[in-house]
């Protein structure tokens, strides 16, 4: 209906086919979302130029059905393409976001080295601009820490010490752990940086390994 009548080339179009591909989304329904939403990216790019912030974000939401869809080489274009948009933005926690989800897209493809300071960036800074995310993300960093907790439980990846124990995970200065009763220095090759398996769940470790 909002095709007919306000034309193919119209943001409303555009906003209204991104709007119903998220609700598919939610729902979990991904193949009626995917062609939705790439759609409207494909119109927001037209429409409102590639860097617009809502084109930015729609790039993001299609990144993220891929990555749950484990598409993870097709959605590492699409986010290095979105974190390079956000060097105008420097400041919006958006581009943590975009940093994390790169890094799991990496992950996925077992590119581990690369993927790691990518899941540490994005946590830390969402973390430092906590109170700027909206309700509907406030578990963007809890998905950050739990993609690093996974990295970080994969085999070669960690160097537990004797006596290592978590302490805290920080508000500001992000994860912190002991070393045999000091602050560990050796993260992030530390596997007591995080606890093995912290706060993993289904749809959040994928199966890496």
């Amino acid at each position: 209906e909002s095709r007919r009548v306000l034309g193919e080339e119209h943001r409303d179009t555009a906003k209204f086919m991104y709007t119903l591909g998220r609700l598919y989304y939610d729902e979990g329904k991904f193949a009626q979302a995917e062609p939705l939403l790439t759609k409207a990216l494909e119109l927001y790019r037209h429409v409102l130029g590639p860097k617009d912030p809502s084109t930015i974000s729609a790039k993001l939401t299609l990144a993220r059905l891929g990555l749950l869809q484990r598409k993870y080489e097709a959605t590492e274009l699409l986010l290095r393409e979105a974190l390079n948009d956000y060097q105008q933005f420097p400041d919006d926690w958006m581009r943590y976001r975009a940093q994390t989800l790169l890094g799991e897209s990496l992950a996925g493809q077992r590119k581990y080295l690369e993927a790691e300071p990518l899941l540490l960036s994005g946590y830390q800074g969402m973390i430092e601009r906590k109170r700027a995310i909206p309700g509907n993300y406030n578990d963007s960093a809890q998905h950050a820490r739990d993609l690093i907790a996974k990295l970080y439980t994969l085999p070669g990846l960690g160097e537990t010490g004797e006596g290592c124990r978590v302490a805290d995970v920080g508000e500001t200065a992000g994860p912190k752990s002991v070393h045999q009763g000091r602050e560990c220095h050796s993260r992030p090759r530390c596997s007591c940086f995080f606890p093995a398996g912290a706060g993993l769940g289904p749809d959040v470790a994928p199966p890496w390994g």
